[in-house]
């Protein structure tokens, strides 16, 4: 577990999606792993159905393809992050120099 030097944010790195569940205008995501070995919940509320929905398909597809999430939380807001899928869209199209 990380916290910035102030302590508002803390990060959890190398976690993994155990399961997604959706409850009325809520995900549920149980997460897992990470160096200190944690096992959690988290809700997330999504009025809008649409955005629910692509919502649930990114979670569902970071759990089917075993891809670590970062957990990142400052006061009330939390927020789930696949580094993985960041870099890879910062880096697509981009070419090699070759010398």
């Amino acid at each position: 577990m990380a916290f910035t030097p102030d302590g508002d944010i803390e990060i959890l790195q190398g976690l993994h999606v155990f399961d997604v569940s959706v409850e009325q205008e809520e995900i549920i995501v149980d997460l897992y792993g990470g160096d200190e070995s944690v096992f959690g919940t988290v809700r997330f509320s999504f009025p809008d159905e649409s955005e629910r929905r692509q919502r649930r398909q990114a979670l569902e597809a970071w759990r089917d393809n075993s891809l670590p999430v970062t957990f990142v939380t400052s006061g009330e807001v939390v927020t789930l992050v696949s580094e993985h899928e960041l870099l890879a869209d910062a880096f697509a199209g981009t070419s090699t120099v070759e010398s």
